[in-house]
């Protein structure tokens, strides 16, 4: 999921607050572009929950007959490989989904992420590179003479090539004042 906001030069940023600094860029006329990006997550409904009892119980039914003819182990993994289903579906419904914020301004370009990772970039000789062998790759990828960060990494393909047009276009417009 993409956010994505053109804040005017001055306004405070109370919803990135505890992540990203509230500071207004000063000196310049041109607005503050911050992308906000999320790991897209769908809440399993009580319908897919209920199918997928069904399937786990349908697979310990069909571990009984070998179990009758005298395969015990059969029926041990089946239960065992259910319960290791069912704990992954509980722990990434209980994880926090992961977010990453993206600010272009005229001072800078400011990545976080919900992990904790920081870095500043210099606006001027910054760009992004989409990189990729094959089309179902895309990886976003910020470079400046001194550093590259990849950028996106919760985003789904089709999301990244999205955010992929709007970042590059908010670089174009806010580095149009240095050229």
């Amino acid at each position: 999921m993409i956010e994505y906001r053109r804040c005017p030069t001055g306004q405070l940023r109370a919803h990135v607050t505890d992540v990203v600094p509230a500071q207004s860029p000063t000196g310049s006329s041109k607005p503050v572009f911050l992308f906000t990006m999320r790991e897209n997550r769908s809440a399993m409904p009580a319908e897919g929950r209920a199918a997928a009892g069904a399937v786990v119980a349908l697979f310990v039914a069909m571990s009984i007959l070998p179990a009758l003819a005298g395969n015990l182990l059969v029926p041990c993994f089946t239960v065992a490989a259910m319960a290791a289903l069912v704990g992954a579906i509980e722990y990434h419904l209980r994880s926090k989904p992961r977010v990453e914020w993206l600010e272009i301004g005229p001072q800078g370009l400011s990545y976080r992420s919900s992990a904790g990772q920081g870095v500043n970039f210099p606006t001027l000789p910054t760009r992004l590179v989409l990189l990729g062998r094959s089309s179902l790759e895309c990886r976003l990828v910020l470079r400046s003479t001194a550093q590259s960060l990849e950028i996106g990494r919760c985003l789904s393909l089709a999301e990244r090539r999205e955010v992929a047009a709007l970042i590059e276009d908010a670089l174009r417009q806010t580095q149009r004042g240095f050229v």
